[in-house]
């Protein structure tokens, strides 16, 4: 008899257990996933137009990442991030935060949009933000597709934008950092997506990095968002603003490169060798000048390398040279006597091709643009052109003309003195005389460090250096290699 009323006690708890159990999780059903566990501590995308139905382990958006100094990819505290399908319709942001949730939405008056159009490393089309509130006005989307979401507690913004598409980009291709290849579009549903390149060229050098709507970031008004993908701590990792995926392990060849994305498990990519392609051609690294156009025909007497080029352009070299009123010049990959090539016959507007002979100087004393592309075997000789791009004018347009810099042989100096707002300085040398051969500012951008002109040739992205707001002189000597930044 006691063993059954034990028995029996023990059934009567289990059962209350269980009810209390079983109404507990439907009175909090809201807020639990699929399998009747409560939502943890987070940031969730839930409503109408992404498919959760509550607060959902697929729709806690992660930790966000901005851009710091010299491109890094840096955790921004109180910033959270998610890529994810939306459908047409509206959407809430939750924070659930123990027992409290608060559900974001518009602040009343406050949402707008931007697009910044692909100026310089901006993406093109439109990106939605506006003030976040608790009980606010839901997002709303009007066309479905694939969106990358933002939301900032630091400054109470939120923002959005589609993804039109997504691009390929990286020095294992053939047009290196400066174009990428526009991926197509496969598979697109509220669980997952691919984007797809066929008969892609991938070289055994360097890696590459996914970006989308043609562009690596959105800057706002307090941060820098990034609009680029790339390895964490292998390339298994995928985070915004992270470091190249390095080349196949399967090595140089023709490839099938797929991006996919699940709403389990986020982004991956795959590749297929497909085909062998022809090896690329054989550049030297360094080419030099010599002759008594440039200053004399011993080596030991002149150093005059010139600038290689960044982003694959290994045949392209460059040079702003000071040359005598007469003379000429030659090149040679080595300050001495061996693999030396000038000119062969006359020069077409100021071209050449390619010989054994002397180039002769253009006669006037002064400042010229040289430029040595191997590729087509040509020699070109122009007048100087140097240019100011970014922040500092509040532009991004190539040879912009009110961002020329004045040739003043006289003082033997390149130089403009302008207004120019409280950025980082960036300065590069242009050639426009034949189509195709200068196609990216950055290739052969340079800049001033400790009074010198530093070239970035083809290396990494400089050390930035800022200017003062304000009229603003920036003096460049190309026969010392010295440069000054004064406010006159």
């Amino acid at each position: 008899m006691e063993k059954l009323f034990s028995n029996s006690l023990f059934r009567i708890a289990w059962l209350l257990i269980a009810g209390m159990v079983t109404f507990t999780a439907c009175e909090k059903d809201d807020d639990d996933d699929d399998n009747g566990i409560p939502a943890e501590d987070g940031i969730y995308i839930t409503g109408p137009a992404s498919g959760f139905d509550g607060l959902v382990l697929e729709g806690m958006m992660d930790p966000g990442r901005e851009e710091g100094e010299g491109f890094a990819s840096n955790p921004r505290s109180g910033m959270f991030e998610k890529f994810l399908y939306l459908g047409a319709g509206n959407f809430s942001i939750v924070e659930k935060s123990g027992a409290d949730e608060f559900v974001y939405g518009w602040k009343a008056g406050t949402q707008d949009s931007f697009d910044n159009e692909g100026e310089g490393d901006e993406t093109d089309g439109p990106v939605h933000y506006g003030e976040f509130a608790d009980e606010g006005m839901e997002f709303s989307v009007a066309t479905a597709g694939f969106y990358h979401v933002i939301l900032d507690k630091t400054t109470g913004m939120a923002y959005y934008t589609r993804i039109s598409h997504w691009g390929l980009i990286g020095d294992a291709t053939d047009q290196g950092w400066a174009a990428e290849y526009q991926m197509t579009e496969t598979t697109l549903s509220a669980t997952e997506a691919a984007w797809e390149l066929t008969d892609l060229t991938l070289r055994e050098r360097g890696g590459f990095k996914f970006r989308y709507n043609s562009g690596w970031k959105i800057t706002t008004d307090d941060f820098i968002i990034f609009a680029n993908i790339g390895s964490g701590d292998s390339d298994a990792e995928f985070i915004t603003g992270g470091d190249v995926f390095g080349y196949p392990a399967d090595g140089e060849g023709e490839y099938t490169v797929t991006l996919a994305w699940t709403i389990e498990d986020g982004f991956s990519f795959s590749t297929e060798r497909t085909g062998d392609v022809e090896p690329l051609p054989e550049f030297p690294d360094a080419l030099y000048m010599i002759g008594d156009g440039v200053g004399g025909w011993e080596w030991a007497d002149i150093d005059l390398p010139m600038v290689p080029t960044a982003g694959n352009k290994d045949h392209l070299f460059w040079k702003i040279v000071w040359m005598e009123a007469d003379g000429g010049f030659k090149f040679a990959p080595q300050r001495e006597w061996a693999g030396d090539f000038g000119k062969t016959g006359d020069a077409t507007d100021g071209v050449y091709e390619i010989g054994g002979d002397n180039i002769p100087v253009p006669g006037v004393a002064g400042y010229y643009m040289v430029v040595v592309n191997l590729e087509t075997d040509q020699i070109a000789i122009a007048d100087p052109l140097v240019y100011l791009i970014g922040e500092t004018i509040d532009s991004w347009d190539t040879a912009n003309p009110d961002a020329l810099f004045t040739v003043d042989n006289d003082n033997e100096v390149i130089t403009i003195t302008r207004d120019l707002a409280a950025a980082d300085l960036r300065i590069y040398a242009w050639f426009d005389a034949v189509e195709g051969w200068f196609t990216d500012w950055w290739q052969h951008e340079f800049i001033i460090l400790d009074g010198e002109i530093e070239f970035r040739g083809r290396g990494d992205d400089q050390e930035r250096v800022q200017v003062p707001a304000g009229n603003n002189k920036i003096d460049l000597n190309f026969r010392t290699g010295e440069g000054t930044i004064t406010q006159p």
